[in-house]
């Protein structure tokens, strides 16, 4: 774990994990509050140092994960992929026409029960009225859904406009060509209301 989005010099905290399985599960203590920015490698050659051919990963692209308070954040997994693994890139538009204003944030994920924390997240890039989307993965299937961040909190809030890629969430597989036109579309959330039976039993009448 670094405390700077640049991941140079002596990371805050780090943790070995001994192979159990092809999931292996971290534990990072003691951290001071903050930001953090994870990221993970795979010792292959026992060597205790992060070698260009062996492989790694990052949570998000990156993003920071926040202590505070004595507590911290769960769900920070990281996937690991070969240094020589060939990526390709899923592409879309995300459609809005509401009068809500903010950042489209995609968040990727490796299921469509979106339980936990995404893979990485990204942000769509805005241009004349309609904003684009696109990132970089191995091949795989993913799932994608965006809010627009519009407190600039980096976290989708309930009042904020939502959608996913498909309805019900449909998955993005990626093989061995790049995959474009998954577009997706936001909706501001629907407005509350208040409903119920009013029950009278006198004798007057209005």
């Amino acid at each position: 774990a670094w405390s700077d989005g640049s991941m140079n010099g002596i990371p805050a905290a780090g943790a070995a994990i001994a192979e159990a399985s092809t999931s292996r599960v971290y534990n990072l203590q003691s951290l001071a509050d903050g930001a953090y920015y994870v990221r993970a490698y795979m010792d292959s050659n026992g060597n205790g140092l992060e070698d260009a051919d062996e492989p790694k990963g990052i949570f998000g692209t990156p993003n920071p994960v926040y202590v505070g308070n004595g507590t911290g954040m769960g769900g920070i997994d990281i996937f690991l992929s070969d240094a020589n693994a060939v990526k390709r890139v899923v592409s879309g538009a995300v459609n809005y026409s509401g009068a809500q204003a903010g950042t489209a944030v995609i968040e990727v994920w490796n299921a469509y029960t979106f339980m936990g924390a995404p893979l990485f997240i990204a942000e769509a890039v805005s241009a004349a009225g309609s904003r684009s989307y696109s990132f970089s993965v191995p091949a795989g299937t993913y799932y994608v859904k965006a809010f627009l961040d519009a407190n600039n909190s980096k976290m989708p809030d309930p009042s904020e406009a939502m959608g996913m890629y498909g309805t019900p969430p449909m998955p993005i597989i990626v093989g061995g060509t790049d995959v474009p036109g998954r577009d997706l579309t936001l909706y501001d959330p629907a407005a509350g209301g208040v409903s119920g039976s009013i029950t009278y039993g006198g004798l007057q009448a209005g």
